[in-house]
This record gives C-alpha cells, sequence and structure tokens, in this order.
C-alpha cells in the first residue's frame, strides 16, 4: 500500500534496535540507524543495484556502506553518484513519529503539540495490532460519530461537528458520557495520525492513534499522552481502549472498500474527514516535485 506525506506514528521506542535495521512501512523500503537514543530514518534501496540497506548494512560517516557490494551511500547528498534521503523523526517517550515530504503543508502543528505533550506528560504504549483495513479507515472513526453510540453502545453522544482549526489540521468536536460530561476533541494531522482529547472535570485524557501500511491493510499502534501526576492510572484505562478496539477490529477486519459508499446528510463530518486525506499527496508525487 502506497505512502503518503505527512506525519506518522512509525513504531515504537522497544521495536527499534540498536544500529542498522529495516523499518516495516507498506510499499515503502525504510531503514532506522539507532544510537542509543537517536533514531534517524531513512530509505533503505541502495541506488546501485537495489539491495535493502537495512539488511546487513553498516554504517560509516555520513554514509552506509551496502552489504551486497560494499558501495558508500551517502546520506541527503544527491550530488554524489549514490544517495539516500533521511527523513524528519521524533522520539517523544515510547513513541517515534516520522514525517515525510519536508517543505510541503504535512506539518499542520503536529511538532508543537506532541512536544507541549511532552512537558507535563509520558508518551505509553497501550495497543500495538495489525487491522485488514486501510490506514485511513482506522483514523476515520474518530469522525464517525454514529459508530461511538451503535457499535460501542456510549452514551450521551452528542453534537458532533467538524470545527475549526488552528493549522490545517481537521477537528471533530463533541460530548459524550451519561451527563455529557466528557468533551470530545480530535485532531487529525493526517490521513493516518489522529490525536483525541477526552475532556472530563478532574483530567484529560490524550489517546494517539496512527497506522502504518502494510501488505494486506495496515498497522495499528493507540498510545497515551499520560500525566506524570496520573501514574499507572493509564493501565486501568487501557481496559476499555483495548475492549473498543477489539470491537472496532471485528468491523475492519471484514470491511470492503471497494464499493462507492451511499452517504447521507448525517455523514459530512466522513465527507469532511475524506476530503481532507485527498490534500496529501502520495509520497512517490512528493519526491518527484521536490527533486524536479
Amino acid at each position: 500500500m502506497s505512502t503518503h506525506a505527512g506525519w506518522y506514528l512509525a513504531a515504537y521506542d522497544r521495536e527499534v534496535p540498536e544500529g542498522v535495521s529495516p523499518l516495516a512501512f507498506g510499499d515503502r523500503r525504510l531503514m532506522t540507524i539507532r544510537d542509543g537514543s537517536s533514531i534517524r530514518v531513512l530509505d533503505a534501496t541502495c541506488p546501485h543495484r537495489g539491495a535493502h540497506l537495512g539488511h546487513g548494512g553498516t554504517v560509516s560517516g555520513n554514509c552506509v556502506v551496502c552489504p551486497f557490494h560494499g558501495r558508500r551511500v551517502a546520506i541527503d547528498r544527491p550530488d554524489r553518484p549514490y544517495s539516500i534521503s533521511e527523513h524528519e523523526t521524533m522520539l517523544i517517550g515510547e513513541m517515534l513519529f516520522v514525517r515525510f515530504g519536508q517543505g510541503l503543508d504535512g506539518e499542520l502543528g503536529f511538532a508543537d503539540l506532541i512536544q507541549a505533550y511532552a512537558e507535563e506528560r509520558h508518551l505509553v504504549e497501550v495497543i500495538n495490532e495489525p487491522v485488514r483495513a486501510s490506514g485511513p479507515m482506522v483514523i476515520e472513526n474518530a469522525f464517525d460519530a454514529e459508530h461511538f453510540e451503535t457499535l460501542h453502545h456510549m452514551p450521551g453522544v452528542s453534537g458532533f461537528r467538524i470545527a475549526p482549526s488552528e493549522n490545517g489540521e481537521i477537528v471533530m468536536t463533541g460530548t459524550m458520557g451519561r451527563a455529557g460530561d466528557a468533551s470530545f476533541f480530535a485532531r487529525a494531522f493526517s490521513p493516518t495520525l489522529v490525536v483525541t482529547e477526552l475532556r472530563f472535570r478532574e483530567r484529560t485524557q490524550v489517546i494517539i492513534t496512527g497506522t502504518v501500511p502494510s501488505a494486506d491493510g495496515c498497522q495499528t499502534r493507540i498510545g497515551y499522552a499520560v500525566r506524570h501526576e496520573d501514574g499507572e492510572l493509564w493501565r486501568t484505562w487501557a481496559i476499555g481502549t483495548k475492549v473498543g478496539f477489539q470491537q472496532d477490529l471485528v468491523v475492519w477486519n471484514n470491511l470492503d472498500e471497494t464499493i462507492t459508499p451511499v452517504l447521507t446528510a448525517a455523514d459530512d463530518a466522513l465527507r469532511s474527514f475524506w476530503e481532507f486525506c485527498d490534500k496529501f499527496p502520495k509520497l512517490e508525487t512528493v519526491e518527484h516535485q521536490e527533486n524536479s
């Protein structure tokens, strides 16, 4: 499955070993270079004969030495005969984020938001599971108020609507809970990354959902940004998140995404989400524009 421009939750910290290793990412051949707490994400195809540099490549200065013929492949040096691109990354808590397509409008304020969370919260892993549906179908859930009632039996779901955004991200707001005591505030920063705040009187729970493409769907990662003073409370919240995920999984794993959806006025938020997704070009197109 193809890769679009913008931000991804690419992996959890524990999934990235020391040194050079491949990074699973659909049809995109990527690798990581880890040196302690520093993680770099780069394209992994050797320009010489197409070897995957993540399988056996070694670092030498600002080059990766190919395991096939020993050619030195420079990093971000298009003036050299052999060069590969490096991509912007952020390792925040237990989450590794990567952004494709430098210089585009794909930032949308995400870096500032996640770094602000990191000042007062720690980011933890909750779910890491394969799904037999596309990444945007998983992220669409945040913009589908109707499914909260029908599938998850959540009480008090009301007032859900697309709201104005500050940086071009798409925003969904509403309320839920038996007394309408929870405010719902979701922001998608790409077709495969959404941050949701459930705002209660005593605290705000922050849920970060990201997907990366796989051969038959996507890998879905869901985590929390937890206030330091909330300690281990997140483990209790995770029980409900995992139950909800399993309910969604039955639907996702049996979806027919080839149909033309028959949408009504009640689905306006879904239309808005997919229009938002259409603004993110496929990565191959982005790179052609940047290199032309």
